[in-house]
């Protein structure tokens, strides 16, 4: 079942749309929310896509079944998305000055007439206003699709506790008429039961949610951010949470002052991270390249949007893996991976501090606005794992050393133990420079050759214990993609319908974009027929890096597109029959 709220921003719909994701999430079922709405601050367009089911969701929807609207202006932003259902549901408000679009008609050409409802005349006869039409139309929702109101109910109580007894009685009194109207005149026989789920125990999470616990679970102890969409919420979690456990949280003057700070903490000790997108990511690049070279810890988050400058802030885009790779002067190796969906992002930030903290160098986790905002249903009983990798902790240097210590001693490991300020014996020089084992600056052609040897040679250890790709599908398939990133579940999607039709179809997905695991991506090439690489980004970065990696892509059919709009697993699906048949 998918439902599409739509409305100007300031209209609610996304609480609406939240309302109802609480009451399906207790119902048992799978459920996801794709938020959409524009860079205004107040205004423009505003959108919410929920999923409800009871099996696994892995793309963004088709098709809608029911359609709420609070307000058509917006339905010029939105109108190529949509896909109405055959027999698809349109509520509308009868006090919308916005007249209904013409020749409403659903996928297979059938006209759709939308049910007027007196959402706004409830909302002003229960609240007095009209702000509470949103909840009118979730009690309509509830009613409908027969989910228990009892969420709905709480989450009211809990949003509203602040402004007094009198708004929370007469926000449930709004949301009682929404449920009695789901009953009544033209709604009376259009009732759609969802049967109960069988997920008993679900955290209701977005991506950037899953982060900062992820964050939380590694043993993050310091976290500077500057607030930037789609990556605030990063920062405003971890605001709440993290000094409740004895760590620090500064909003920074600049994304600049942020990076630095971040690599000041970890010098000193601490497990540090910030979480920026884009335009953040490129004010950040100098400061990345000195964590390189000094081989500091530490994690970035980086939350994809549209680009290039300021873009689509509020729309996703997969654009800034050029940046994310090789965003820095001089050759700068850092590690990258990719996060897909919500659950991977709690994941994929434990393995980031892992990886930053065992390998000495700064990770650099790429989710982007689909996942970040984008809510889920996650078993509760999944996160707290990490992805199996222990929370580790910082090689130090012992204390009882001999006094020879040397930071960045290049003895046939690339990993050498650590130092935190205050070690008796243990002091020594760091800086953006090249330098000698010691730590002293040098501009001996040969030291610089080693020391780069030694960055290097992080990266191909790294490599080696993380693999870096994961098969997805049939073993012997004749057809796959190669995917990264939210795409992957488009891709998910389409190999299982494709795989169903008669035609073996897999997925391999690429976790870790640098150090790139070429061999895996050849190895997968060599084992079937034809492969599709699609992305969101309109130059292909994700091909092209593949490319510049060594491994040829002949013959594959790349499907890349500026982001805004992201593909679904039937998009993906008729591209390849297209193509392939």
């Amino acid at each position: 079942m998918t439902l599409f709220f739509m409305g100007s921003g300031g209209d609610g719909v996304i609480t609406a749309g939240g309302l109802v994701l609480a009451a399906a999430a207790n119902h048992g079922l799978v459920c996801h929310m794709t938020k959409s709405f524009g860079p205004q601050i107040r205004g423009g367009e505003s959108a919410a896509w929920l999923q409800l089911s009871p099996e696994p969701i892995s793309s963004p929807p088709h098709g809608v079944d029911v359609m709420v609207v609070l307000s058509w202006k917006a339905y010029p932003q939105f109108r190529s998305q949509l896909v109405l259902a055959p027999g698809v549901l349109v509520i509308q408000d009868s006090a919308d000055p916005t007249e209904t679009p013409e020749g409403l008609v659903d996928a297979e050409g059938q006209p759709v007439t939308p049910i007027s409802l007196p959402l706004r005349e409830m909302s002003e006869m229960e609240t007095g206003g009209h702000m509470a039409r949103n909840v009118v139309v979730s009690g309509v929702v509830l009613g409908l699709l027969h989910l228990p109101s009892a969420p709905v109910r709480e989450a009211v109580e809990k949003r509203l506790a602040k402004r007094g007894a009198q708004v929370v009685e007469a926000n449930l009194r709004a949301l009682q008429r929404g449920l009695d109207l789901a009953g009544e005149g033209l709604l009376a026989d259009q009732g759609r039961p969802l049967p109960a789920g069988e997920q008993t125990d679900q955290l209701l999470l977005s991506g950037n949610d899953a982060v900062a616990l992820g964050a939380l679970y590694a043993g993050v102890d310091f976290f500077a951010g500057y607030p930037i969409t789609p990556a605030s919420e990063v920062l405003v979690n971890l605001a709440t949470e993290l000094p409740a456990v004895g760590g620090s949280v500064v909003q920074a003057e600049d994304e600049i002052a942020a990076m630095t700070m971040v690599i000041g903490a970890s010098f000193g000790g601490r497990k540090a991270m910030t979480a920026t997108s884009g335009p953040g990511l490129s004010l950040k690049c100098e400061a990345i390249g000195l964590a390189i070279i000094t081989e500091t810890p530490c994690v970035i988050i980086n939350v994809q949007r549209g680009g290039p400058s300021t873009g689509l802030p509020t729309r996703t885009e997969q654009a800034d893996l050029n940046l994310a790779v090789h965003g820095a002067h001089g050759d700068a190796p850092r590690v990258v991976l990719g996060a897909e969906d919500v659950r991977a992002c709690f994941d994929a930030t434990v393995k980031s501090f892992y990886i930053s903290e065992r390998y000495q160098t700064p990770v650099i986790l790429v989710s982007d606005q689909l996942v970040a905002h984008r809510q889920e249903t996650v078993p509760a009983d999944s996160i707290g794992d990490g992805a199996g990798f222990v929370k580790v902790t910082r090689r130090l240097e012992p204390q009882d050393s001999d006094g020879s210590y040397k930071r960045f001693e290049i003895n046939g490991s690339p990993i050498t133990p650590m130092a935190s300020p205050g070690m008796k014996g243990r002091i020594y020089r760091t800086s953006g420079i090249v330098h000698r084992e010691d730590g002293n600056p040098s501009s001996d052609p040969e030291i610089h050759q080693l020391m780069s040897e030694k960055l290097a040679a992080k990266m191909r250890l790294v490599l080696k214990e993380m693999g870096g790709t994961r098969l997805e599908g049939p073993a012997d398939a004749v057809q796959g993609f190669i995917a990264w990133g939210s795409t992957v579940g488009a891709a998910l999607d389409a190999a299982r319908a494709a795989t169903a039709a008669g035609t073996p179809t897999s997925v391999l997905v690429v976790e870790m974009l640098s150090p790139l695991p070429a061999e895996a991506i050849l190895d997968y090439i060599a084992g079937v027929e034809r492969v599709a690489v699609p992305e969101l980004s309109f130059s292909g970065q994700f091909a092209r890096h593949i490319r510049a990696e060594g491994v040829p892509l002949t013959g594959a059919l790349l499907l890349n597109r500026a982001g805004g709009t992201p593909y679904t697993g039937p998009e993906l699906l008729s591209l390849i029959q297209e193509a392939w048949s």
